[in-house]
């Protein structure tokens, strides 16, 4: 984190944390009742993780088509067009109403 990018948000990268946790949670105990109060339906089981499948298989199909392989961070550039962005930056020079809203909403 640096002023450099003025658009970030607060609590990284906890909060990215946080949420996959949160997601992840959610996908496991959306059919908990499936297994532990019901006898086993396979209708049941596929009407709370579909979703799952599909998104697997519509990414596994987009890369596939895509022929594209998937990039390690190490590899990712994040200096493409940055004389651009720092010629449009804009002042962090605000006014107190403005500040506080950016702080209430930042």
């Amino acid at each position: 984190m640096s002023d450099d990018y003025p658009y970030c948000s607060s609590g990284q990268p906890y909060t990215a944390y946080i949420g996959l946790i949160g997601c992840g949670l959610l996908i496991i105990f959306n059919g908990f009742d499936i297994f532990i109060f019901k006898p086993f339906r396979e209708s049941d089981f596929f009407a709370a993780y579909l979703a799952v499948f599909v998104f697997v298989a519509i990414y596994g199909i987009a890369k596939f088509m895509s022929g594209r392989p998937i990039v390690a961070t190490s590899m990712m550039s994040y200096s493409v067009h940055r004389e651009d962005f720092d010629r449009r930056r804009v002042s962090r020079n605000v006014g107190r109403i403005r500040g506080f809203l950016s702080w209430v909403f930042g």
